[in-house]
């Protein structure tokens, strides 16, 4: 493996192991989720930083009052991730507001505003969400059952787009039937906003993507059809041979399971090598990337923090059978 991939795998180890000192949720996937916002911006997460930035948010719990849970550590870890903590939150409530007007509270939409204030220039920002409510209510038209608050965060990205609304709706529709049955409704329509962001004709991307996929089923290890499919197709738009990608993916994924304080580290079976190795390397890409395909590794946060909640509750209910 190159010394970039090394340095990658030893940066995730370590702020992995700063951050769920610090927030201890009980939710395993929480910390490589907030370890990679930092891998992204190739920082090192700060204990210290990380906790003012968290006293930051609950001094705030007037403006924020609907945030809670989950949502909590990522967020904290975007704010602590930004150059200037204050100037970041300042802006987060500016773009909170806005959101408001369009959105009931909830909390997706305090994470939206994190990644809005990130992600989004103030000159476009009521235009922004105003396109992202009218895609928001487009996608809940096609799909009622399968749309609900976190699809926020993914309206907003998709209405940064160049492309208008119904090609951007047609591209999802033409993409969610071509992946019908290759994994569960709700995985499928994540992958699809994430490849609607690439230009190209969903047969290729869609190809691409499952490529990719199958590359990373072998007899040692396969790659769950899972919420991190939406890692696989965020990889899968960024123009690199897809035999390289996966060759990447295992060689991390190898490194990692060799690796004693990363095993140690590990709590929970819903976590995986595999996928971590594929967190790892999207944000190896992330700096090279188009803003588009830099955006697509923040939804990969609240999309795998959704899966954990219902992972939760699904625990709940075999514990009260």
């Amino acid at each position: 493996m190159n010394t970039e991939l090394t340095k990658a795998c030893q940066g995730f180890i370590d702020n992995y192991r700063i951050i769920s000192g610090i927030f201890k949720q009980g939710y395993s996937l929480i910390y490589p989720v907030c370890s990679d916002i930092f891998c992204a911006k190739g920082k090192k997460a700060d204990e210290k930083r990380l906790n003012d930035c968290a006293r930051m948010i609950l001094d705030r719990s007037q403006i924020f009052g609907e945030f809670h849970g989950i949502m909590y550590a990522p967020v904290a870890s975007i704010i602590a991730a930004s150059d200037d903590a204050e100037k970041f939150v300042s802006r987060m409530e500016k773009v909170h507001g806005i959101l408001r007007k369009y959105f009931q509270p909830s909390n997706y939409l305090v994470l939206t505003a994190a990644l809005m204030a990130e992600n989004s220039d103030d000159k476009d920002m009521d235009r922004n969400i105003d396109r992202a409510k009218r895609i928001y209510d487009l996608m809940a038209k096609k799909h009622p059952f399968l749309t609900s608050n976190e699809d926020i965060v993914f309206a907003t990205y998709l209405a940064l787009s160049p492309r208008s609304d119904d090609e951007l709706i047609d591209d999802m529709e033409e993409s969610f039937t071509i992946l019908d049955k290759f994994a569960v409704n709700d995985y499928i329509q994540t992958v699809t906003h994430i490849l609607s962001l690439s230009p190209d004709k969903p047969k290729k991307k869609c190809k691409n993507f499952k490529d990719l996929y199958f590359r990373l089923c072998t007899d040692d290890m396969k790659f769950k059809r899972s919420f991190g499919l939406s890692v696989l197709a965020a990889l899968s738009t960024i123009g690199h041979d897809n035999k390289k990608l996966a060759a990447e993916i295992n060689e991390i994924a190898d490194f990692l399971k060799k690796d004693k304080e990363y095993g140690a580290m590990l709590s929970s079976p819903v976590e995986d090598p595999l996928l971590h190795a594929a967190i790892i390397l999207l944000a190896v890409y992330a700096p090279g990337m188009s803003s588009d395909a830099v955006a697509i590794t923040s939804i990969f946060y609240m999309f795998a923090l959704h899966e954990l909640s219902s992972y939760s509750m699904d625990l709940k209910r075999r514990c009260a059978v």
